[in-house]
Order: structure tokens, then sequence, then C-alpha cells
């Protein structure tokens, strides 16, 4: 199993949001910009999340072995409810989206990749 960390930084001045991912296994790591302006950060941390799940079906998914699991961890526990509530078999089942908590080393990381770059 792959685990991918995810987090969102929002800025609620300016409704722009960045967000960041964190795979150690696979010593990977990523920033980028959300599109559009986001009214919550929760918006943010669930668009982060599919940004996410986009990567590992883009980049990873298609070189993985048969029935590889991936998992994508969010420290927002409502984005995580809502994304495996509309989206119950990503990657024909074999990505998962989960929670972990905020001061997670992988989590931590996330938000650093993301913040590194809101504040450029």
């Amino acid at each position: 199993m792959t685990k991918f960390y995810t987090d969102a930084h929002y800025n609620p001045n300016t409704k722009e949001s960045t967000f960041g991912v964190h795979c150690p296994s696979k010593g990977y790591s990523h920033s980028g910009h959300l599109p559009g302006n986001f009214h919550n950060s929760g918006q943010a941390e669930y668009a982060a999340i599919d940004r996410t799940v986009n990567i590992v079906k883009d980049q990873f998914f298609p070189h993985a072995a048969p029935n590889s699991r991936f998992e994508v961890h969010s420290d927002s526990v409502h984005a995580v409810d809502r994304w495996n509530a509309s989206n119950p078999s990503s990657g024909g089942g074999n990505i998962h989206v989960n929670w972990s908590p905020r001061d997670s080393a992988g989590i931590q990381n996330a938000d650093k990749q993301a913040s590194d770059l809101a504040s450029k």
C-alpha cells in the first residue's frame, strides 16, 4: 500500500488556495495552486483531495502492479467524508481516501508544501 498525504492552505482574504502532496515511500512531493475562489477551507481541502487522487491515478496507478492499493490521507474529516460519499470506488476501488491527524508527519509535510507555495 502506498500512502499519499495532502493538505490545503486557504487564504480567507483573497479566497485563493494552494495544496501540497507528500508520499514518503516514493520520495514524492508536489505543490500547486487550486483553481477557483473558495468560500471556506473545507472547499479547499476537498479540492486538494480531488487533485491528489488525480495525481495518483495519472502518475502512479498506471505503473503499479495489478491490485496495488493507494491511500490518500487528509486532516479534514469533513472533506474525507464528503469525498467518500461522492466517490465510492476511486481508481476501481484501489484508491482509498482516509483521515489522518493534523500532527502526523505526512500531513505536516504536505502542509509545508502548500504553505511554502502560498507565501511566494
